[in-house]
């Protein structure tokens, strides 16, 4: 409960007391940097941009779009450590931790795969200094609802946190994709090289944004779900699967997998490596897991038909900039 209650301070209360976050500015020269591509220059052309907006409207196919966000501020801000962890670095945050890192700590069952640290603590632990983030002594529980997506050798994850709300000024940093509902539901992924998610569908329509680094995300259309060996519709996991992408490079020795099997799905996929700016744009019930080749932040839109659909499809402002 003093860790719930920690974090819901953190939440509302913004910068500590009698203090405020300095005014946003380019980050300083780093000498200990992320270590990742730098910066994108030019911005996405005028044809991609109508594209995009098209496969936004019509959410039948996933579609990469080069370059959306390269004028975002994040993407220059944020492309080395001192930014964050000068402006935010005592906040506290909730970091997914694999189950080999845990061990017996998690007493209650796979939820509990969260430690609270300070964003600094996240930082220097297991970004740049490649530590668990369980190394001083946290204890693993279940800071929010949402399930741990991480898998069992993660360190440290950032993943799914909904962080600009509880720093909404660093939502200030990030601009608007055109065509995406206003009310889209924001999240922050943030992890070293390495962090994976794995093969899912999600119940929503989902424009993923890379803001530094390099990510590749593999998709397979709904109809792969046979392929995947999906658990039924209906049950608790029905938008999971046991299937490691790693596999549709090193064949499983095993036989839990044949070799027709994942054949079949390395036909079926289609694979995307998103650079700083790049968008992409995955519609519900599409599979696909993601996995980081460095250091990576990345943020997700995400929103359902109906309502918030009819928004970005009004047709106004549905060419604006980013």
């Amino acid at each position: 409960q003093r860790v719930l209650s920690l974090v819901s301070l953190t939440l509302t209360t913004g910068p500590h007391p009698g203090t405020s976050s300095p005014p946003a500015t380019e980050p300083p020269p780093s000498t200990r940097g992320w270590g990742v591509p730098p910066p994108p220059t030019g911005e996405m052309s005028g044809a991609d941009l109508r594209a995009f907006v098209s496969a936004v409207c019509a959410l039948s196919c996933p579609r990469l779009a080069p370059r959306l966000a390269a004028a975002w501020p994040a993407v220059r801000r944020w492309s080395e450590p001192n930014y964050l962890r000068a402006r935010h670095g005592h906040r506290l945050v909730p970091v997914e931790v694999g189950a080999e890192h845990i061990g017996e700590r998690a007493l209650h069952g796979v939820g509990e795969q969260q430690v609270v640290c300070t964003l600094e603590a996240f930082i220097d632990d297991v970004i740049l200094a490649g530590h668990a983030a369980t190394r001083r002594g946290g204890l693993p529980t279940a800071v929010s609802p949402t399930v741990p997506v991480t898998s069992s050798c993660t360190r440290g994850y950032l993943a799914q946190h909904t962080l600009f709300e509880q720093i909404p000024s660093l939502r200030d940093d990030l601009g608007t994709p055109p065509a995406v509902p206003p009310s889209a539901d924001l999240r922050a992924w943030f992890g070293p090289a390495g962090v994976a998610t794995p093969v899912h569908h999600d119940l929503h329509h989902g424009l993923l944004v890379q803001l530094v680094g390099r990510k590749r995300v593999q998709l397979w259309p709904p109809a792969a779900r046979g392929l995947l060996r999906a658990p039924p519709l209906g049950s608790p996991l029905a938008n999971t699967s046991p299937f490691d992408p790693g596999l549709l490079e090193t064949p499983p020795a095993d036989g839990t997998w044949t070799t027709e099997e994942v054949e079949q799905l390395r036909q079926a996929a289609s694979l995307h490596t998103l650079e700083p700016g790049d968008a992409l744009l995955i519609p519900q019930g599409w599979w696909h897991s993601a996995q980081a080749l460095t250091v990576s932040f990345s943020v997700s839109f995400w929103w359902n038909d109906e309502a918030d659909a009819g928004s970005a499809r009004g047709g106004a402002g549905l060419a604006g900039g980013t």
